[in-house]
């Protein structure tokens, strides 16, 4: 008997995916976005720091080098990129759980490291640009880190019904981050205000030292219950293969009590399988085409979001808001002021609403559409600063300041939280983590093109003008790449991936059970001329509305099982068809129980979404399809092709008591 390839066991948390929200998603969101407020407020201070060092060591509001302005800017960028990779492959090799909280142990050295970067040394002020940009970049590996990890366990916990509204609230604490940088560089210029008048310099050391420390403090209040969250059942489940733990798993973190009594999961190295199936899952197109959408997305985003959110200051001076006209030592202070106040109020009126109209709206709207939204406006709000920048600059600075303001919320109500959900939707158990990643460190690359260039093209003849055209054509790039993206909204994770499919064995035969559920399509693409579905293992079509089914022999038990499959599909084609064309349809009788040796619960095949009006005053009556039995001592392989004892209960749950459609 052939020993099937990589195919994913049927393990439903039915109780995880109809959960209302409580208390227990409050708690987790929490400790996941207390990372992201922390992430955010490094990531984005050292825009304020920046201004404060060029004050202290140079004399005046910028360095002189702006290529080492991009370099101390976009420093933390490159160990993003590093640390999205790394920590997202090391979770799905050891899990989640053995490698969440120790991103926040390499962010807080690193920004212990730059309040402490050394005082200029033989009176060189290089030094402290290099050692800052070395640590920021230490930094920035805990930060990446904190991408993919955090995202997949808020995925893997939350509910169906609100999934992307978590992993929205979660990613939403950047707002709050930045916020927060901006919000404490106003207090402590207004600490040392009577200081730096007086003395000059010499306090600015002292300020963006704190800056720069600060974001130490709530990452260390963070990390002890990091370190204490449970396993994602699903990873439990799915890639240890031990089922009864992952439901354990579920139920603890229902009752809230997860925290309390962490289940330790068995040492298993899984990275064999995992290269295995990031080969298998990747070597097909329709999933490639997937990855190369929410990679592409996210890069064309970066350039414009870190383009204007690192720079926000420089922005502000480039068209003469606040500039202050008082001199010496004054000059200075109302020089940082002005930035830091401009910067605080673009955050609360733009950036900070953004996130939150996501958050309510993600799961009404979609993802696609906010994304679309987030592009278009992106795009035209570009255009139209850079057409009329010399008139914006001279009469109507105002009107760019608000534009500028609109920009960091539709970059926010659009494509910069929903490039971060939908990577951690559509990917396997297996490879979940790793999408996120790669989906992740492919924006931070386009983030360090727009760190090391503005300042250098800012100040060219290309000039900031250009810089506009150069934002409104990557959001214009991002929205034709949207298309390559998949809508999760109103998914199941497993739904998604296709990984409720369990290998069902009959001599060198595999036949998982076919299941066809759409929106849109009332057919399976077989039957409109197309090449038809293919097998999980071998890269199915893991957008919804797609059928799957596998290579199979037409012959004795094995037909009578396909046919048995194919009958019951064609009923519920059938029946949606007939639903389309306007014709109500006639609600069949369940079907009888047939014999079943081996006691297995048999399959209620789910048409698709059903309609108004649809299948009498029940929107969600069944038709009842048998499930094809198979012989009882047949082995199964979990989703590390690792053999289990034969008749081993996938969960332990009765399919037919499921109120949602799990295939």
């Amino acid at each position: 008997m052939a020993k099937p390839t990589f195919v994913a066991p049927i393990v439903r948390f039915q109780d995880l995916d109809d959960a209302s929200f409580s208390s227990a998603h409050v708690r987790a969101m929490l400790v996941a976005g207390s990372g992201f407020l922390v992430d955010s407020y490094d990531n984005f201070v050292i825009s304020l720091i920046v201004p404060m060092v060029a004050w202290e060591y140079y004399g005046k509001s910028g360095l002189p080098s702006s290529l080492g302005d991009g370099w101390v800017k976009g420093a933390s960028s490159w160990g993003n990129m590093v640390g999205q990779v790394s920590f997202a492959i090391l979770g799905d090799i050891f899990g989640r759980k053995r490698v969440y909280g120790y991103e926040l142990m390499i962010l807080i050295v690193g920004a212990l490291l730059c309040a402490l970067a050394v005082w200029p040394v033989n009176g060189e002020p290089d030094n402290v640009l290099i050692l800052l940009a070395c640590w920021r970049f230490i930094l920035g590996v805990g930060v990446g880190g904190d991408y993919p990890v955090s995202a997949v366990i808020t995925s893997e916990f939350a509910s169906s019904k609100r999934r992307g509204q978590y992993i929205a609230a979660v990613f939403a604490m950047q707002g709050f981050g930045i916020l927060l940088g901006a919000s404490m560089a106003v207090v402590v210029l207004a600490i040392f205000k009577d200081q730096i008048i007086a003395d000059g310099r010499e306090p600015l050391g002292y300020c963006w030292r704190i800056l720069a420390g600060f974001g130490a403090i709530p990452a260390l209040a963070s990390v002890y219950f990091r370190l204490r969250i449970p396993e994602t059942p699903r990873f439990t489940a799915n890639i240890l293969g031990d089922e009864e733990g992952g439901l354990r798993n579920a139920q603890e973190f229902l009752r809230n009590d997860a925290l309390d009594n962490v289940v330790e999961v068995k040492n298993v190295n899984v990275s064999k399988s995992f290269r295995e199936a990031f080969a298998t899952h990747f070597s097909k197109w329709v999933n490639l085409k997937v990855l190369i959408g929410c990679a592409a997305c996210w890069f064309f985003l970066d350039i414009g979001y870190y383009g204007t959110s690192l720079n926000t200051p420089v922005i502000l001076d480039i068209i003469g808001y606040g500039t202050p006209t008082s001199k010496g030592n004054q000059k200075m202070f109302d020089d940082l002021w002005n930035r830091a106040t401009g910067t605080a109020i673009i955050n609360l009126c733009g950036t900070v609403p953004g996130y939150w109209f996501t958050v309510f709206l993600v799961e009404p709207w979609g993802r696609k559409p906010i994304q679309y939204m987030g592009f278009v406006m992106l795009t035209l709000l570009f255009l139209f600063m850079a057409i009329f920048l010399d008139q914006l600059k001279s009469d109507y600075k105002m009107v760019f300041f608000a534009m500028y303001a609109c920009c960091q919320f539709f970059f926010n109500f659009g494509p910069n939280t929903t490039t971060f959900i939908i990577p951690a939707e559509v990917f396997p158990t297996a490879v979940r983590s790793t999408g996120h990643g790669i989906s992740a460190a492919s924006g931070k690359a386009g983030a360090i093109l727009a760190a090391q260039a503005f300042a250098p093209l800012s100040k060219t003849s290309f000039g900031f003008q250009g810089v506009l055209y150069v934002f409104a054509s990557c959001c214009f790039m991002g929205l034709l790449f949207s298309l390559w993206v998949p809508e999760t909204k109103g998914f199941t994770l497993e739904e998604l991936s296709g990984e409720s499919f369990e290998p069902i064995q009959d001599g060198d035969a595999e036949t998982p059970v076919m299941a066809y559920r759409s929106q849109t399509n009332p057919k399976p693409p077989s039957s409109q001329g197309g090449s038809g579905p293919t097998h999980a293992a071998d890269g199915h079509n893991m957008y919804p509305g797609s059928a799957f089914s596998t290579k199979s022999t037409a012959s004795g038990s094995q037909a009578a099982r396909q046919r048995t499959v194919d009958q019951a599909t064609s009923d519920v084609t059938s029946n949606h068809s007939s639903q389309r064309s306007g014709s109500q349809p006639r609600r069949q009788a369940p079907a009888q129980p047939q014999s079943n040796p081996d006691r297995r619960p048999r399959m209620q095949q789910q048409p698709p979404y059903p309609q108004e009006g649809g299948y009498g005053q029940d929107p969600y009556a069944r038709q009842q399809a048998p499930y094809p039995s198979r012989p009882q001592q047949q082995p199964y392989y979990d989703a590390r092709g690792q053999e289990q004892p034969a008749g081993r209960s996938l969960s332990g749950r009765n399919v037919q008591a499921s109120s949602r459609p799990y295939y």
